[in-house]
Formats: structure tokens, C-alpha cells, sequence
């Protein structure tokens, strides 16, 4: 049943299945296709999607209602993958089962209830045993030390404290149901308290009328002092100390433009009052905007290439990026990448200390080394890696806690290439669930760092270690 109590800030439990259990979604391009149409639409009607789970037949979400417009962005998603799936696969008729089920949530521990209830779902459907292993939902989204493109990552890791919590929760929960309660306005998940409280909002509502619509200026935005923290923090410099005099600090400043507009809501009197900004003219906002805009665009045309297999065929050197609390787990994950091919470039160890992130799975006084193989493959060949990188990383945790994080990617004479899970608007789907990003390009006897290139890889010490994997690559040439 649908509930009826729709406001902005309810959390809401979200699901709907293809007509007759069709397999509406049966392969990883419509599944992708449809999450992409979530990611648009979710930023459109200003609705914050905290957990999704695509199965074959049928999907889950759930979501923190911001702006009012629930209705609307489930009949726009619905809508839209519907048109696409005829397009592609024809036929007639209604593709969804109903316009969509949803169940009300209270927040707190019956918002973790549903999360990992959600993501639960290959396992209990026997897809998986291990549901880190299913691609297409946001398990591998939370704790990754970086904020995801589709989800509100950031949030549901707050819920649950660390990364301990959060794996404690799912191993615990195993196939359990939600204890779900039915009413005269719908599901509900939540107290007694709670839906009583519910049925004033809609008995109220009722009486008065509301209107179901929301205006623009009625949507929720996002603090502004949140929107930067988290800029900051991806960026690795703080907004007062970007140099908007190099072409590094432009990028920086015309991401952090779009952020204010889109996320915070600021119009351009108040992204004005911010450093970076103060030099422009108030009339030149708007066209910076729709540069920094254009220039977006282009890096999802370079993802809609890749994805249609174009690019990303050239060989590259294989490397590893590690963290490490102590020599034993380096030398653990060493072994490992050892069995791949022989070790010939190591970098220097550093202190890892551009974040705290990892700190409250791997404690603190953490260690970064990059080492390379003297093995080449083609690019699209570094999925491969990612999912023996993924797999070493369970056998070497202890109590599902990682003891080491390990990155692969791959340098040429061009570019340095990373591979992860997460999916972003600058990063290119190469397939099993596997993103690629160009972070660093050679350029002027250097490799050159981009708006999203993290940290640690700007350091003189990786530069160095890439120089060298640069230099072999090339004399193999």
C-alpha cells in the first residue's frame, strides 16, 4: 500500500516491480540506465536518495523526501525507464506493476532497519551470499572515504557511526522482515508515537486542503557551510586558499560555484560574499555558470563514449595504491600482488593524513605506498583487478574490518588511471560494476593533477613513483 502522508524531510521506503514479475531490468545497461535516470531526477525534484538496491524485476529506494515532491519524481523515474523499455524491447502496455509501493519511516533505528533491509535483498533472494558482491545496489557507497554522485552517502554514514556499525547492522540482520505496520493512511515504520503523529499531519492536511504541489522556492537546500566542508574535504584545500589566478583554482573555484548554486540554493549576491568569488564581477557569474555547466556536459559525453565501448583501449602499466596500518598487512597485500607479476618500482612510504576517514576502521598513524608490476594490459582490462583487489581486501579483514585498502590502476606516457566501484560524473563505466577515472595527464615533464585528482596523488612522492612507472612504460615501447 501506498502511504498517503507525503511532507517535505519524511523518509520514505520506495519499491515497485515490472507487470506480471517481468524482468524489467534484466541486464547491467538497463540497470544502469535506470539509476542514471534516478540521479537526474533526484537532483530535478530536490529529492535526497539515501539507499537503492536494483534487482531484476523489480527495485527498492529509500528516500528523504526534501522538497515535497515525492509523486512527482516516482511517476518521472517510472515514466521515463517505462519509455525506454518499450523503445528496447517492445511490447505494449504498462511496464511497472502500480504506480509504486511505499512505506513511511521514522528516522533513527528504523531508518538503519531499512537500509540494510534494503540491501539485503540479493542475499535473501540467493543472488549472492555476500551482499558487498552485488553491483547494483549502494552497499559499496558507504565508507568509502568519499561522497557518492547519487546517494546522500555522507548521511546514512552518520546514522551509523563507523564502519564497524554499519557491517555489524548487516551481518545482524540476515532475513529478518521489517516490522511493518499497516494503517487507515498506509505503511508506516516507526513507533506508536510516530504514527500518530502521521495520521495528524494527513487528517490536517485533509481538513485544509494543502496543495500537494510545491513551488520552487519552497524546495529544501542544503546548508552552505555543509556544501563547502565536504568540497573541502574532496578537494584537499580550503576555498580561502584556492589560487583562482591558475588553472587548477578556476576548475576548483567553477566547481564550487556550481555546488553553491545547485546544492546550497545561494544566488550570485551571496556566492559573491566568498573568496573565491570576490574578484569577479557580479555580471559575470551567470556566464562562468553556464561555462562551468558546459564544461560538466563534456565529461559526461566522454562517459557516454566509453560506455558505448569507445576508448580506454590503450595498454598501461599495472600499480597499486596502499594504506596500511602496520608492515604485516603491507606485507599481507604485498604477497598478494606478488602473485600477479614481480614488484620493480616502489614508492616511499608516507604518513597518510589528508583525511580522517579510514580512522575509525583502521585506527590511526596510517602508512601510503605505491608499488608497480612489470606487467601491461589493456585499459579495460583494470576491471579485472578491482574485483581481485575487492576479494583480497575481505580475506585480509578481521571481523569484516579491513586490515589494508588496496587501489589498482594503471600508468602510461599519457595518464594515470584509477579504478573503483563508486560511480561519479567525471568517471566511465567499464562494466561488472566498475567505474575508470583519468585522475592525473602528462603534461610539461609532469604528470598534472585535475579539479577531482585526491590529494595523496598530488604529493611529490607519487609524482616521483609515477615518473618512474612512466619512464618503464615507455622504454618498453
Amino acid at each position: 500500500m501506498r502511504a498517503k502522508v507525503i511532507f517535505p524531510g519524511a523518509y520514505h521506503h520506495v519499491m515497485n516491480r515490472g507487470v506480471l514479475g517481468t524482468n524489467i531490468f534484466s541486464d547491467d545497461k538497463s540497470k544502469d540506465y535506470f539509476l542514471g535516470i534516478i540521479r537526474e531526477k533526484s537532483r530535478l525534484k530536490r529529492v535526497k536518495i539515501l539507499v537503492y538496491c536494483i534487482m531484476d524485476n523489480h527495485y527498492h529506494l529509500i528516500i528523504e523526501d526534501s522538497s515535497g515532491r515525492l509523486t512527482e519524481f516516482m511517476r518521472e523515474i517510472n515514466g521515463n525507464y517505462g519509455m525506454y523499455y518499450r523503445k528496447r524491447f517492445g511490447g505494449r502496455g504498462y511496464v511497472f506493476h502500480d504506480r509504486y509501493k511505499s512505506i513511511l519511516i521514522q528516522g533513527d533505528i528504523y531508518l538503519k532497519m531499512a537500509t540494510v533491509y534494503v540491501l539485503l535483498n540479493p542475499l535473501r533472494a540467493g543472488i549472492v551470499r555476500n551482499p558487498y558482491e552485488y553491483t547494483w545496489s549502494s552497499i559499496n557507497e558507504y565508507f568509502a572515504g568519499e561522497e557518492s554522485e547519487i546517494i546522500d552517502n555522507i548521511f546514512i554514514e552518520e546514522i551509523f557511526g563507523s564502519r564497524k556499525n554499519f557491517n555489524d547492522f548487516v551481518n545482524e540482520w540476515g532475513y529478518k522482515d521489517l516490522p511493518v505496520k499497516k494503517t487507515r493512511v498506509g505503511d508506516m515504520l516507526g513507533m506508536d508515537e510516530f504514527i500518530s503523529i502521521a495520521f495528524e499531519r494527513f487528517d490536517r492536511r485533509k481538513k485544509e486542503g494543502e496543495s500537494k504541489r510545491m513551488r520552487k522556492k519552497d524546495y529544501t537546500f542544503e546548508p552552505s557551510e555543509k556544501v563547502i566542508e565536504r568540497f573541502e574535504r574532496k578537494a584537499g584545500v580550503e576555498i580561502g586558499k584556492i589560487d583562482v589566478n591558475s588553472k587548477e583554482g578556476k576548475s576548483l573555484r567553477n566547481e564550487l560555484l556550481i555546488l553553491l548554486k545547485e546544492r546550497a540554493g545561494l544566488d550570485y549576491k551571496g556566492i559573491m560574499k566568498y573568496k573565491p568569488f570576490r574578484s569577479l564581477k557580479y555580471s559575470s557569474l551567470g556566464q562562468l555558470y553556464k561555462r562551468a555547466k558546459n564544461e560538466r556536459k563534456k565529461c559526461h559525453r566522454v562517459k557516454d563514449r566509453a560506455n558505448r565501448g569507445e576508448g580506454m583501449q590503450g595498454m598501461t602499466r599495472i600499480f597499486f595504491g596502499l594504506i596500511y596500518k602496520d608492515l604485516d598487512g603491507y606485507k599481507m597485500i604485498r604477497e598478494r600482488i606478488e602473485s600477479l607479476g614481480t614488484i620493480d618500482i616502489e614508492s616511499d612510504e608516507i604518513t597518510f593524513d589528508f583525511t580522517d576517514y579510514y580512522n575509525d576502521e583502521f585506527g590511526s598513524n596510517l602508512k601510503r605506498k605505491w608499488v608497480s608490476i612489470n606487467k601491461e594490459i589493456p585499459e579495460n582490462e583494470l576491471t579485472t583487478l578491482k574485483l581481485k583487489s575487492v576479494k583480497w581486501e575481505s580475506e585480509l579483514s578481521i571481523d569484516n574490518i579491513r586490515t589494508v585498502n588496496c587501489d589498482p590502476g594503471g600508468i602510461s606516457d599519457s595518464r594515470v588511471v584509477l579504478v573503483t566501484t563508486k560511480n561519479y560524473s567525471h568517471r566511465v563505466y567499464l562494466g561488472d560494476g566498475i567505474y575508470a577515472e583519468v585522475t592525473l595527464i602528462y603534461s610539461k615533464e609532469r604528470f598534472q593533477p585535475l579539479d577531482w585528482t585526491y590529494p595523496d596523488y598530488r604529493t611529490k612522492t607519487f609524482q616521483q613513483f609515477a615518473l618512474k612507472c612512466r619512464e618503464k612504460f615507455r622504454s618498453s615501447h
